[in-house]
């Protein structure tokens, strides 16, 4: 009998629904796990922190690692400013290329939309331009 009276959970289909489905107790967990992992990290670096002191003399030499810290902070800085100002360039100069590019590319079509557009008194075609585009291909064609 005491087996039979012992209480079997029922499910519980709201639960359920707003574990599966709602946001803002998914995002709850997402951070509560979040909050955990940061405090894990903090702690190591704690430990850390704790075991290295011994090792290290106290006195003036410390004070020069904090300036020679800030110094390699400023000079990490400086690169990274560096870095920044020489990719702006290499994409302001690469942007000019392009477009440079382009309005080789427009003009040369424009000129051959001329040529080939040009028409006798009667609509035809003009030979004489077409024969001409057609000669500067093959000596393209052959030169390369």
């Amino acid at each position: 009998e005491t087996e039979n009276n012992v209480k079997k959970t029922t499910f519980d289909k709201k639960k359920w629904r707003e574990k599966k489905y709602n946001k803002s107790f998914r995002l709850n967990k997402w951070e509560e796990r979040r909050q955990k992992i940061i405090l894990q990290k903090y702690k190591r670096t704690l430990k850390k922190n704790n075991m290295e002191p011994s090792n290290v003399v106290k006195g003036p030499i410390t004070t020069k690692k904090g300036i020679s810290g800030i110094k390699a902070a400023q000079l990490e800085y400086k690169r990274i400013v560096e870095e920044k100002k020489k990719k702006k360039e290499e994409r302001i100069r690469k942007q000019k290329e392009i477009q440079e590019a382009l309005e080789r590319y427009k003009k040369k079509k424009i000129e051959t939309y001329k040529k080939l557009s040009k028409k006798t008194k009667k609509g035809q075609p003009l030979m004489k331009e077409r024969l001409e585009l057609m000669f500067e291909k093959v000596k393209e064609c052959v030169s390369s």
